[in-house]
């Protein structure tokens, strides 16, 4: 019996398969072209080959550019050690590539700038955010300019609460309460039913007018640590979204300037750049860090856990008691279900308690230091 001769399946594509492909890589150079305009050293350099096995003196030459290595980073090093901290009165700094110092050359034109230097402080943790060492050299450097406090986002804390910080700070400066409105869905308007403090400060700004003249002109500069709500305050107190707000630290990079009325502008400044000698867990707590870039996000929530309520955190998380961080982030981990193969994500689910103490889930409310617990 003669075998039949099995028909081979063709390689060959259909026509709808062809442009499909082709149609993709249009997409992907596309992509990649865009990319490229976006982030122009996005493109990787060609790797070194290095040097050749059979090339003599080879161990040596490798010794020498060691050496080399190690003297410029030793160099770097004594350079960093012998350099200071920038201080206030920064000069030259538009050719800097360090944001830091470009940050500080925004904020000294604010302050230059400013008739009324408001400093703004997250209402939930005043001392915390607030920089004595800033207001006295303010006061040092410009002692006719007026500096005043403002407590913001105030609806997030009793107002037993508000009302005794505001009898402890108004000891050393005038002090004002801030809630920042809601906005409508679907508009830059916003519900000005839940505004709290506009109009203390409007009556505050136009006082100062009248002393000042008929034809003066008043600035009010807004300063203030990372993400204490300084654009918030000025869009509330415009009753529109004239400026960009976000949660992450660092939004607002340069000055920016918002007519208020005819005769009050506001001054909005980059976030004040602290110090590097703070601890990673200080700078995440005051939301001064990127969640994404904290490299040890347990030890932030230890210190979480000294600063909030223990009843808080097994309500709002619907966990049992526990005794320590590790318990908490494995019970919390198994409720929400936050795994790594088979085994509980606790890095994971840190920083989730610490994107929760940020965003307000968490209670935050600290009492003044003259009082005493109840």
């Amino acid at each position: 019996m003669v075998k039949r001769k099995v028909k081979k399946k063709s390689k060959r594509k259909t026509l709808k398969e062809k442009n499909n492909l082709i149609r993709s890589r249009a997409s992907r150079a596309k992509k990649l072209k865009k990319l490229a305009k976006k982030f122009p050293g996005l493109k990787r350099p060609p790797k070194d080959p290095g040097i050749p096995n059979k090339l003599p003196y080879k161990f040596a030459l490798l010794e020498e550019i060691q050496k080399e290595k190690e003297s410029r980073t030793h160099g770097i090093k004594k350079y960093q050690d012998n350099s200071t901290e920038p201080t206030f009165t920064v000069q030259n700094t538009t050719k800097s590539k360090n944001p830091s110092l470009a940050k500080l050359k925004h904020f000294r034109e604010v302050i230059n700038m400013s008739d009324i230097i408001v400093e703004v402080l997250d209402a939930r943790d005043p001392l915390g955010t607030r920089c004595v060492n800033l207001e006295r050299k303010i006061h040092e450097l410009f002692p006719d300019k007026k500096l005043i406090l403002l407590l913001n986002k105030a609806d997030l804390v009793p107002r037993k609460n508000i009302e005794k910080w505001l009898k402890y700070l108004r000891r050393e400066l005038p002090t004002f309460i801030f809630a920042s409105p809601r906005i409508e869905k679907n508009s830059s308007k916003f519900l000005t039913a839940n505004m709290i403090g506009k109009q203390s400060l409007m009556t505050l700004f136009e006082n100062y007018l009248s002393h000042l003249g008929s034809d003066s002109h008043l600035n009010v500069g807004l300063i203030g640590i990372f993400n204490v709500g300084k654009t918030s305050v000025i869009n509330g107190l415009k009753n529109e979204r004239v400026l960009g707000v976000g949660s992450s630290p660092g939004v607002t990079l340069n000055r920016a300037e918002v007519q208020l009325t005819d005769r009050i502008t506001l001054i909005d400044s980059p976030g004040i750049p602290l110090s590097d000698t703070l601890m990673e867990t200080e700078l995440a707590i005051r939301n001064c860090k990127n969640v994404t870039d904290i490299k040890d996000p347990i030890s932030v929530v230890e210190v979480i856990l000294t600063r909030c309520d223990h009843e808080n955190l097994l309500q709002i998380y619907k966990i049992p008691d526990f005794d320590d961080v590790g318990t908490l982030l494995l019970n919390v981990a198994r409720k929400k279900g936050i795994m790594e193969g088979e085994n509980e994500d606790i890095e994971a689910t840190a920083r989730i308690i610490i994107k929760d103490w940020l965003g307000g889930v968490i209670p935050i409310i600290t009492k003044p230091p003259s009082t005493t617990d109840a």
